[in-house]
């Protein structure tokens, strides 16, 4: 089965790209004051309940250092195994995408010459 060429044909917009990682960065910003405003939310509805009748020591300062303390864990555990895994992975496709694309040119060529 043969795919033609248009339905695989990509299209280079600068500015989509531009916006995109504008816009992924900013949602880190985005995700921090959430992450706050549910913290706070979570532990005033829901968990101080508990935590006074079950865990007497937990104030709210104790809950959200220990809320750091677990997003740091996280935080190193994606720096030393999944940052590097995924540069790895993308250094890959980058390379098989510049192979696919000399190869697709050198089809061209000799589909060219074989038409003439």
């Amino acid at each position: 089965m043969k795919i033609p060429k248009k339905l695989l044909k990509q299209y280079n917009i600068p500015w989509i790209g531009g916006a995109k990682i504008l816009l992924v960065q900013v949602v880190f910003y985005g995700s921090c004051i959430n992450f706050l405003l549910i913290a706070v939310t979570a532990y005033h509805t829901t968990l101080r309940g508990y935590f006074v009748n079950t865990l007497t020591w937990m104030t709210f300062p104790i809950f959200f250092i220990s809320l750091l303390i677990i997003l740091t864990i996280a935080m190193v555990l994606e720096y030393k195994f999944v940052l590097s895994s995924l540069y790895l992975f993308t250094s890959k496709q980058m390379t098989l995408v510049d192979r696919l694309d000399k190869i697709s040119v050198k089809l061209d060529k000799l589909l060219e010459k074989d038409n003439r």
